[in-house]
């Protein structure tokens, strides 16, 4: 199976530094970063659905924790995934219902995580799941009654994470 990349490494590195630039723009702090324009453009060009997760580092019991502050995204374009990732960015930083606008202190203990939805979603089955699933790498969305839920990749690892072996095995 090819796993779909459509950035590399430093493409993504450039959007997280923007996207991260852009938040603090909001904050009205003159955010300096340095990045390749190629990148820019071309992920301007791609059309794919997106998500930003904002995570706040947390010190506890002499670790390092990422506690989940703000995500917002959507599985299918609107514009483009420039556009669309500073968009969930924002929204995660200020419009996510479930936490409080984010201050300028809270953004240097934050990593912003980005995920990009390949186009698009794949029906599957139990089997698939158990067998072909990359866990890290795929996520889910489930429809259900009319109710659609999404899993993120990283989400399903935490799952899996909190499943014990015995219960992991189909009937």
């Amino acid at each position: 199976m090819q796993l779909f990349r459509p950035l590399n490494e430093k493409e993504y590195s450039s959007l997280v530094k923007y996207l991260r630039a852009k938040i603090l723009e909001r904050l009205s702090v003159k955010a300096e970063y340095n990045i390749d324009p190629t990148h820019l453009v071309k992920i301007a060009e791609l059309k794919l659905g997106v998500f930003v997760s904002i995570e706040k580092l947390m010190y506890s019991d002499g670790m390092i924790k990422r506690v989940l502050r703000g995500s917002m995204g959507t599985i299918r374009p609107m514009k483009n995934l420039l556009e669309d990732s500073v968009t969930a960015a924002l929204y995660a930083a200020f419009y996510d219902p479930r936490f409080s606008p984010i201050s300028v202190a809270e953004v240097k203990n934050c990593v912003l995580e980005i995920t990009i939805a390949s186009p698009p979603p794949i029906d599957v089955d139990g089997d698939w799941v158990r067998n072909s699933m990359v866990l890290g790498y795929h996520g889910l969305y489930i429809v259900d009654s009319g109710k659609a839920t999404i899993i993120l990749p990283q989400k399903v690892v935490e799952l899996a994470e909190g499943v014990s072996p015995k219960d992991r095995q189909a009937p």
